[in-house]
């Protein structure tokens, strides 16, 4: 018989409604709930497709020890011993792990690895955090004192500016980012424009975001920081809001900015962008006619370069015009669990003046309590670390040099994988724990933006599967400690280890499942950042690394006639999740990813629709389908980022920026072009 179920989409962090069709142990259909207050009925393509995922042939169910199939006590006993051995010869240290996007929507899970590592005394803590959204985090920081998870949050409702500008972004594509979670996203557009919203998409390809907007700068590649410096210095002029920056920016910090911008006129902008003198005016004019405003950016421009210099400036426009944590303007996400507003000492959450390292990598900081992703293979190279946990995600797909982490991975002792799906790194794994997938679990999604939740199970979990939380419960019994205090993980409930981890949040546990899929929507409160966050009610807009970076930015750019590569997504993949289109099509070694070329530029280096071609980069190269495509900019190419063996970052060296522990140049790479021989 065919049930339907109310639950939650938990493929990406916007969190859709969506309810599931069930006949017995089989996912019938899926479809969105019309009756969520954010999602409206609204399922993307991925959510649409959770039966083919569920049910896809390359799921995993059972564990394995050494490739060869195991039962759950064989397999935690004998990792438990190894890692015993480790943690005697090396210490605790020497175990450590990673989780992406796959395990990063487990509401038990998460917080269960997390606890387990603490207990084992571990730092050895990776995640990707410091591959995508670091910059932005990193800003944060600077401008507030020292405080992460200060995050301005936008919603294109009534209550939101009249103007927002989105840079790196693709919304429609992509629905959710940091400060951003967006649920049906091309209806919400249009509302907000109805309502006289204006939009504008700074990106060098016509994306599908850009195509609803009011207005598309075409922007070179990698030189947005410069667009940003610009109006920044045009609104210290003129455009700021007087009362705020009377009160809440130091005088000393508008000095250096003024003598720091000086230099970004709009002849020397609009010569680096390429981007008309007069859409740079037009754009200015709109944020001056508006006051307030709404910036929002996403991977794509968190991958550049310049990503934290970007991120610090977009800040310093948001101050200057009254724009965050004011009303009419950003909202600063006080959380379900964290109740920031609430939270009377800000002191113990700054960040310390000498954060630790690892070893191998003394001049990169930990922080937020990471190891920045880039110096896990120079910690294994090392022998640092010796066992490696990896929890739904591929850092082969993610990290620099993949080439080289490949082979550090395989030189690991344990190579513990946590997923849903077969891969490349279940097949090279010492040991694979089989996950229970979303529609297997109960969870509490949400709590990220406006809105908080709670989704049952709604499908069994198959024989061999196990919840994650149940995992690490059952290895910390097995090493000596409890994982979840008070959760006995032979008898405990998703339920129960939920209400724990939820049990000081908003809301009692009982009333958060009480709300059920449709769930609360969070308060939107202002003015909670200035009386509480600030270091004596004041943002610190000129930070040391952006003055001296920003002279940086006044040099001669590169000439030459290479083109520059850049990232971007497809609706129906996540580029993080290593197992493909959730069963419609593979990513894999055996395809050749589309790269998308301008006409003028295909012709000028003799490619057509469809020809192999290799792409050369200064440390490696790359095949790919050429792709015509007229929405990108002359001396631009664009490529989906996650594909396994024709993986975009071997073009991408190790360098790291110190101020954020991520690769400095995942996007806008110097790359050339031509037909593959």
């Amino acid at each position: 018989m065919v049930v339907e179920h109310l639950t939650t989409c938990r493929l990406c962090p916007a969190f859709c409604g969506m309810t599931v069709e069930v006949d017995g142990d089989r996912v019938v259909s899926a479809k969105g709930d019309p009756d969520h207050p954010i999602s409206r009925g609204y399922l993307c393509s991925k959510g649409r497709s959770v039966g083919s995922f569920h049910h896809h042939t390359r799921r995993l169910d059972f564990p394995t020890i050494g490739g060869g199939q195991s039962n759950w006590d064989a397999t935690l006993d004998d990792l438990a011993e190894r890692m015993k051995t480790i943690i005697a010869r090396d210490g605790a240290e020497a175990i450590g792990y990673y989780t992406a996007s796959g395990g990063a929507y487990d509401s038990a899970g998460r917080p269960a690895i997390g606890a387990f590592f603490r207990k084992l005394g571990s730092n050895q803590r990776y995640s990707a955090v410091t591959v995508d959204c670091a910059p932005g985090i990193r800003a944060q920081q600077m401008v507030t004192g020292g405080h992460a998870g200060i995050t301005p949050e936008w919603f294109p409702d009534e209550q939101a500016p009249k103007l927002a500008i989105t840079i790196g972004s693709n919304p429609v594509v992509s629905h959710a980012q940091l400060g951003m979670m967006l649920s049906d996203p091309v209806r919400w557009i249009r509302d907000y424009q109805a309502s006289g919203g204006e939009l504008w998409v700074v990106d060098p390809r016509r994306t599908e975001t850009a195509r609803f907007a009011d207005r598309h700068m075409a922007i070179r590649p990698g030189t947005d920081a410069v667009l940003l410096a610009h109006l920044c210095r045009e609104l210290l002029d003129s455009g700021a809001n007087e009362r705020e920056v009377e009160r809440h920016v130091p005088a000393a910090d508008l000095a250096k900015l003024r003598e720091a911008l000086a230099g970004f006129d709009l002849d020397f902008v609009e010569h680096r962008t390429g981007i008309e003198a007069s859409t740079i005016t037009d754009l200015l004019a709109a944020i001056r006619r508006s006051g307030q405003l709404v910036i929002t950016i996403g991977t794509g421009l968190n991958f550049t370069p310049d990503a934290l210099v970007t991120q610090l400036l977009r800040w310093i426009i948001l101050v200057l015009t009254g724009s965050v944590d004011r009303e009419g303007g950003m909202w600063v996400n006080v959380g379900w669990y964290e109740q920031l507003e609430k939270r009377e000492d800000w002191t113990s959450t700054a960040v310390t003046a000498t954060p630790k390292s690892p070893r191998s990598r003394p001049d990169l900081p930990m922080w937020l309590g990471e190891v920045p992703c880039a110096a896990m293979v120079d910690e294994i190279e090392s022998g640092n670390l010796k066992a490696l946990f990896i929890n739904g995600g591929s850092p082969l797909t993610a990290f620099p040099e993949p080439d080289r982490l490949r082979a550090a991975l395989r030189s690991l002792e344990l190579l513990v994988v946590i997923d849903v799906m077969s891969n490349e790194l279940t097949e090279m794994a010492s040991h694979v724990l089989p996950a229970a997938a979303m529609l297997e679990r109960s969870d509490l999604p949400g709590g990220w933006s406006q809105h908080m939740a709670y989704t049952p199970a709604v499908v069994p979990m198959s024989a061999g599967r196990r919840k994650t939380w149940w995992m690490f419960a059952q290895l910390g019994r097995r090493l000596g400690f409890d994982v979840v205090d008070g959760i006995n993980p032979d008898t405990a409930s998703d339920d129960e280890v939920l209400a724990i981890f939820a049990k000081a949040g908003r809301q009692s546990p009982e009333e958060l499942f009480a709300s059920g899929p449709r769930g609360i929507v969070l308060p939107r409160i202002y003015g909670w950042v200035h009386d509480r966050v600030l270091p004596d009610g004041k943002w610190q807009i000129a930070p040391d690394a952006l003055i001296e970076r920003l002279r940086g930015l006044l040099k001669p750019a590169e000439q030459g006639p290479r083109l520059k590569l850049v990232s971007g997504r497809e609706l129906h993949n996540h580029n993080r999740m290593p197992y493909g289109r959730y069963g419609l099509k593979r990513f894999d070694e055996d395809q050749l990813p589309g790269i998308g070329i301008h006409p003028d530029d295909a012709a000028r280096n003799g490619v057509g629709e469809g020809d192999a071609v290799t792409l050369k980069g200064d440390l490696g190269i790359l095949s790919g389908t050429a792709t015509i495509d007229g929405s990108l900019l002359p001396g631009t190419l664009h490529l989906t980022h996650g594909w396994l063996g024709r993986n975009v970052c071997r073009l991408v060296s190790g360098e790291i920026d110190p101020e954020t522990g991520q690769p400095v140049m995942m996007s806008a790479i110097p790359v050339e072009i031509s037909l593959a021989s």
